[in-house]
């Protein structure tokens, strides 16, 4: 009943009761939900919370207005981490609560991807970078008015807010490092504004309440403004003495050195004084007096080690004349009393400590809420949406794939490859590394990576349970639809396929293998490899960017040469190996068109595999120089010959004879004939003719060394002479013959 009363607050009243929302799911639903209460309590506040993320614009809206505000909580990401925590299973069966929880962490994970992921969006799709670049107050909130600017400052401040919380563990752990991160981050303006550090101390979650007592009580007089501040900050209007005392100590601890508590007491004196209506104080010293009395009450009443109790007539006596020579109200006093002898004021806080909604604390939430902007009514934004998700992405993984491992239900399961789904649709915008994450959590449920099982083991497994096929399915079908925005994630997907080929579950396998299965599960694992629409990834890779054709190209050329891989036969590596580099011709030939984008890192990888140390060069070689002919044939056929030829060749040349460490005896004359070649074809432009001139005049140097050295190449026949022969047929027939 009461979720249903907020939810329809919300519906029709959400633009004035922003804080009490907050309020509503910090202090009500978060506790209620959370382990330690009763199953049948957490559930009714669970079906609350969903009922909240059912709502097509609540999960932005909740974002916007508190995670991206760094005076409030980040609500959002509670509220996904709370699904993530109870959904997450630790065992079989899974238990109602689990599911409950499960459903509403894939309802908010649906509601983020369909909203992000339309047709027609013209929102930036990426990259997605924000820096702070100046010094802006990160507690003055902003009207929605520019829809682009206004999206741009609402991720400025969340921005912030992640710096303020990593300033916040600096200032822990040293003071003088947390200021001096605050500056680096330009959350403190130069010279530094005494504001910023008082809301930094009144609204960052988890900082040391002895370093903030300690901080505020110093007499420096910049400490002293910040002291003001940070008092300024409390709305103590309509609040008794003891409740705004209590309410202005849980934030920090009141130093034990009498002149610090002095000076914060007269801070917290003026102010209180300032924001009462009625008259009952004469004037700010007043307060402070009380405020010392009431400390003093409030030892005596609960310390054990004080024997005899102060009286409530002795408290009073003690109180006389302190309000300009006159004495308080007697029931004033009296009310005072009472309230400290039956709830004492926390002195001495510590950080951590459990913080409990009362009437103090909702007075001066009510009175917050009259200067803070009114919650704001927005849509999704694709940038807005790919932050929001990346707060919850590691928690929402690990559970997706953590119920998918102990879910036992076909509906259950089918529910986990759906957020699966989503959870790709949101990363493909800007979160790489979650979709490798996911691609690598999920490769491991097709039991192909299983280093240990046999391959009859790894077949018995794919082809009796669900799973396996299921994730199989998932992976490939990510591959397809995702394969832009997949990076490290390729070399899971290349091991599975690989594992395939092995275990023939290709559909060219397909007839002579059907002996080794039933027919129906043979034909069961056929239909779902071919769902998997394999081929489709290799010959759409033309659409890939760069970075994605990269790591497609680089898990094949290493998995090629046997990274990761281990072979029982022979015939099994030969076969590997070819099925492999048909891989690397294939995205070569579907990318001729951007052939010198990404045969340079080709060839680095090439040369990289060539230094593993237990590298074997055959069958490598041979179906990698098949195959590179096969690239060749289709590249003469292009425009791009000409220019591959200059830009390539000619470089590795002049690479080549620049360093005389390259250029040896037996490979001298075909150095000259390939440098007067490319003169000869005019080519290239003036500017590298003119420098192979000058190089083909400088490697004379060589002649006249190895002649007097009297050099000759280890284990091959060639001389002085031999090499002046080829010279001299090199070049007669073109300069000499013509001048015969």
């Amino acid at each position: 009943m009461i979720c249903s009363t907020v939810l329809n607050m919300y519906h029709f009243l959400r633009r004035f009761i922003r804080l009490q929302l907050e309020a509503f799911f910090t202090f009500v639903l978060f506790r209620v939900s959370a382990p330690g209460v009763s199953i049948q309590l957490q559930e009714v506040a669970l079906e609350g919370i969903i009922n909240f993320c059912r709502q097509l614009t609540f999960v932005v809206e909740v974002y916007v207005n508190y995670d991206c505000d760094p005076l409030c909580h980040n609500v959002f990401e509670e509220i996904g981490k709370l699904l993530c925590k109870l959904s997450f299973p630790v065992a079989s069966p899974l238990t109602t609560l689990q599911i409950q929880a499960f459903e509403g962490l894939v309802i908010m994970i649906h509601n983020i991807a369909d909203s992000i992921d339309r047709e027609n969006d013209t929102s930036p799709s990426g990259p997605y970078p924000i820096e702070i670049r100046e010094y802006t107050p990160f507690w003055e909130d902003k009207a929605k008015d520019d829809s682009e600017a206004w999206v741009q400052f609402v991720r400025l401040r969340k921005a912030q807010k992640r710096k303020i919380l990593i300033a916040g563990h600096h200032f822990n752990c040293d003071e003088k490092k947390g200021m001096e991160y605050l500056k680096l981050s330009n959350l403190v303006s130069d010279p530094p504004d005494p504001k910023t550090l008082a809301y930094f101390f009144r609204y960052t979650p988890g900082l040391d309440k002895t370093m903030i007592g300690d901080y505020l009580g110093d007499p420096d007089e910049f400490h002293i403004k910040v002291l003001k501040d940070f008092t300024g900050a409390f709305g103590f209007s309509g609040m008794n003495l003891d409740s705004a005392l209590r309410t202005y100590l849980e934030t920090f601890r009141l130093p034990g050195e009498s002149q610090k508590i002095q000076r914060i007491l007269e801070a917290f004196s003026e102010s209180f004084f300032e924001q009462q209506s009625a008259d009952v104080f004469v004037n700010k010293d007043t307060v402070f007096i009380l405020c010392y009395s009431l400390i003093m009450l409030n030892t005596d009443q609960h310390n054990p080690q004080v024997k005899k109790k102060m009286t409530e007539e002795e408290f009073i006596r003690n109180n006389r004349a302190i309000n300009g020579g006159k004495d308080l109200p007697r029931e004033y006093l009296s009310e005072l009393f009472q309230s400290i002898s039956n709830n004492a004021i926390t002195l001495f806080g510590q950080s951590g400590m459990t913080v409990l909604m009362n009437p103090s604390r909702w007075i001066e939430l009510m009175n917050r809420s009259k200067t803070v902007q009114p919650f704001i009514l927005c849509d999704f934004d694709r940038r807005l949406g790919r932050d929001m998700f990346a707060c919850i992405a590691g928690p929402s993984v690990a559970t997706i794939s953590a119920f998918f491992e102990q879910a036992e239900e076909e509906e259950l399961l089918h529910e986990c490859i759906e957020g699966l789904f989503s959870v790709a649709r949101i990363a493909q915008y800007g979160l790489e590394d979650t979709l490798d994450e996911l691609i690598a959590t999920f490769s491991r449920f097709t039991t192909l990576l299983n280093p240990y099982a046999s391959a009859e083991e790894t077949l018995f497994a794919f082809s009796k349970d669900l799973k396996p096929r299921m994730a199989t399915l998932a992976v490939f079908t990510i591959a397809n639809n995702f394969g832009e925005s997949i990076r490290g994630g390729w070399r899971n997907i290349m091991d599975c396929l690989l594992k395939l080929k092995r275990l023939k579950l290709l559909p060219q396998n397909s007839p002579e293998d059907a002996a080794s299965l039933g027919m129906s599960e043979f034909e069961q694992n056929l239909k779902v490899i071919k769902q998997c629409r394999i081929g489709d990834i290799f010959s759409t890779s033309s659409n890939f960017p760069k970075d994605s054709l990269l790591n497609l190209g680089h898990s094949l050329i290493y998995a090629a040469a046997g990274k990761g891989q281990k072979f029982s036969t022979p015939v099994e590596e030969e076969e590997t190996v070819g099925f492999c580099w048909d891989l690397i011709v294939a995205i070569s030939l579907a990318n001729v068109h951007r052939f010198q984008a990404f045969w340079l890192s080709f060839h680095d990888y090439l040369l990289a595999v060539a230094q593993f140390p237990m590298f074997s060069p055959i069958p490598f070689s041979e179906k990698a120089i098949v195959g590179l002919f096969k690239v060749c044939l289709k590249l003469l056929g292009t425009d791009l010959t000409e220019s591959l030829r200059s830009s390539f060749s000619v470089e590795t040349l002049m690479m080549m004879m620049s360093d005389g460490t390259h250029v040896l005896q037996t490979n001298y004359a075909y150095c000259i004939n390939c440098a007067l070649g490319f003169i000869a074809l005019r080519n290239s432009p003036s500017e590298k003719n003119l420098k192979i001139l000058d190089l083909l005049a400088d490697s004379v140097n060589l002649l006249i060394q190895w002649y007097r050295n009297q050099y000759s190449d280890p284990g091959n026949n060639y001389s002085i002479a031999s090499n002046t022969n080829q010279l001299y047929q090199l070049f007669e027939p073109r300069y000499l013959r013509d001048g015969g």
